[in-house]
């Protein structure tokens, strides 16, 4: 059986006021009070950190969190998962969908599994991110913490990008983005890559690409951001300004870094 690492991601804190109790006004007085409403927090951008499972060391995680759409995270073995928006309450919960690279599949015995998470956000920013993710016999613990963006213009997004799938074969692909968005490109599996990049909130970016090719993915949507950092340590920490993507469909993800040329 597979020995999974899994990346494991959440964010939520419940915060419970006390609702004051009311009487009639007293002489010289109030007869209730009023509560301060609950902080908001605004997760949307990049987060590394690690996750741990049950009975196993420690694994380094990346990806993407925002409140207006699906966010995601990869472990350094490929394994990605895709996790619900987090809202301003900081809440998350619901049900997050991993996908095990080509080749390898969770525990289950399946390429697809299901999980459930429950957790918190803390920081005006949702600076860290803290919390537990369960499913098909695993439990982890997982930390993680806010990393800068760039937040460049399309346009200055735009050029020539090289770079891997985050995974243990670490798997080549190549693009060339234009102004407007689109891009083309290829990669070491045989795979046509197609698609559009657009502007979201906070400088993050959106993403819907299409694999064509025997075995490819097809069309899968995900989200974007770009970094002065190499996050994944696939470029041996080299300077310069990074592209990082991750999608989804139903039955297939994939996650990748890449760096322009």
């Amino acid at each position: 059986m597979i020995k999974v690492r899994f990346a494991n991601f959440m964010a939520a804190a419940a915060v419970l006021g006390l609702s004051g109790c009311g009487g009639g006004p007293a002489a010289g007085g109030s007869g209730g009070s009023t509560n301060p409403p609950p902080p908001t927090v605004v997760v949307n951008g990049a987060y590394t950190g690690s996750y741990t499972a049950t009975g196993q060391t420690a694994t380094s995680v990346m990806g993407a969190l925002t409140a207006t759409s699906p966010g995601y995270f990869v472990d350094a073995n490929g394994f990605v998962f895709v996790v619900p928006p987090v809202p301003s309450s900081g809440t998350l919960s619901g049900t997050v969908t991993g996908y095990a690279p080509p080749g390898e599949t969770f525990s289950s015995g399946s390429a697809v599994q299901t999980f459930s998470i429950s957790g918190s956000a803390t920081g005006a920013n949702g600076s860290a991110v803290s919390g537990t993710l369960t499913g098909g016999g695993i439990t982890a613990n997982v930390t993680l913490a806010s990393s800068p963006i760039t937040s460049p213009t399309l346009a200055a997004l735009a050029g020539s990008y090289t770079g891997f799938y985050t995974g243990s074969t670490q798997a080549t692909l190549s693009v060339t983005l234009k102004s407007d968005g689109t891009f083309t490109g290829f990669d070491s599996f045989g795979c046509s890559l197609t698609g559009t990049v657009a502007t979201a909130t906070g400088g993050m970016f959106t993403l819907t690409a299409t694999s064509s090719g025997s075995g490819c993915a097809g069309t899968v949507t995900g989200l974007s951001f770009a970094s002065s950092s190499d996050l994944g340590q696939v470029f041996s920490g080299a300077a310069g300004s990074y592209l990082y993507v991750g999608a989804s469909n139903a039955t297939s993800a994939f996650a990748a870094e890449l760096k322009h040329q």
